[in-house]
Parts: structure tokens; C-alpha cells; sequence
């Protein structure tokens, strides 16, 4: 059975997104013992969710993703600051960018849809961290640039938090667009069919 191709039976779906959800969240745990893996969970875990979201039904991703965050925060229990702004929103927009790309909606609306979608993660990641930890990372950021009193500066902040997440989410979709590519390459070459046997 092919690794790329369209899951159409309940086992099937539930097989490949359990791989899926379980990738998501070692990674999880790995990043709360090596900081910078962090890095990797921002890069990679949007392609894992994204080919998961392409490959399987519509109807079995809201079920996915809940169980996904669920058990990513139950396993991180311990140190869930990571799970929450980075694991989540990955697995938030990885799934959005699979689903649109499904559609074969354009890939700058695609983008620009998951940036928006970005955008609200980021907010609410700041503000959870003014609740739980009472850091202004707004505040903190222009002290630390000299811009706190800068006239109307708070005003221009929302386009600048935009402007990051468009980024962000630009290089997921190269990742995302180069990764699949790059494993449909290697389905089609056999390579590694011990790990294609796998997934599939």
C-alpha cells in the first residue's frame, strides 16, 4: 500500500493519523528536554499534520486534531509552555494548510488564510503568557528597541505581528510543499520501504 495516497477506509484513516498524532507528540515531549528542538517542532510537525489532513477523509480531522492537542497536553503535563506555543498552533495550521491545499484553493490565499489563522495564535499566546506569567512580551520588546513611548507605536504593532506570522507561515509552506514533494519522490523511488510499510 502506497504511503501518499488518499486514505479512504476508517482503518486506514485511523491508522495513518495515529501514526500521525504519535509523531506529533514525541516531538512534543522532545522538545520539553531539548529546548532547541523547539525549532524543529516549528518546522516539521505542519508537513506531518498537513499530509494527514490531505490524506484523510475531512470527516475524521476535527477528531484528529482534538485528540492530538489532548494527549500532546497530557504528556507535557509537566511543562506544558511548549505544547501550548508550539506544538498547538502546528498542529492547528499544519491541518488548516492540508486541508486548504485539498481543496486546491490558491496557495497565496492558502498562505495568507493560515497567516490569519497565525495571527490569532499569536495573540492568544500573548496573552496567556500576561495570565499565567505575567509577561508583557509587547511591552518588553519595544522597551528593549527604545520604543515604548514612541507616539502611536501600539497602534503599528498588530501589522508587525501579521508581518511575523506571514513569515512564519511562509516558510511552513515551503516546507511543507518541498517535504511532500520530496517523500512523493521517494515513494516513487522505494526508498526506505521499510518505514513506507509502516505508514502505510
Amino acid at each position: 500500500m502506497a504511503l501518499l495516497k488518499e486514505r479512504k477506509t476508517p482503518a486506514e484513516n485511523i491508522a495513518f493519523m495515529g501514526i500521525s498524532a504519535g509523531i506529533v507528540v514525541a516531538f512534543g515531549l522532545l522538545s520539553t528536554f531539548l529546548p532547541l528542538s523547539s525549532f524543529l517542532v516549528i518546522l516539521f510537525l505542519p508537513l506531518v499534520c498537513a499530509l494527514t489532513a490531505f490524506y484523510c477523509q475531512d470527516r475524521y480531522l476535527i477528531g484528529y486534531v482534538a485528540a492530538t492537542i489532548v494527549v500532546s497536553l497530557l504528556t507535557t503535563v509537566y511543562d506544558i509552555s511548549v505544547t501550548l506555543f508550539d506544538v498547538v498552533p502546528a498542529i492547528l495550521t499544519g491541518t488548516l494548510f492540508g486541508f486548504l491545499l485539498k481543496k486546491k484553493i490558491s496557495y497565496s490565499l492558502t498562505i495568507l488564510i493560515v497567516s490569519l489563522l497565525k495571527l490569532g495564535l499569536n495573540y492568544l499566546m500573548l496573552l496567556l503568557l500576561k495570565g499565567i506569567y505575567g509577561v508583557d512580551i509587547i511591552e518588553s520588546f519595544l522597551t528593549l528597541l527604545g520604543l515604548e513611548n514612541k507616539e502611536h507605536i501600539r497602534e503599528i504593532v498588530p501589522a508587525f505581528i501579521f508581518g511575523y506570522a506571514l513569515i512564519q507561515e511562509g516558510i511552513s509552506f515551503f516546507v511543507i510543499i518541498l517535504g511532500s514533494n520530496s517523500l512523493e519522490t521517494m515513494a516513487a523511488k522505494k526508498v526506505a520501504p521499510f518505514v513506507f510499510a509502516i505508514l502505510s
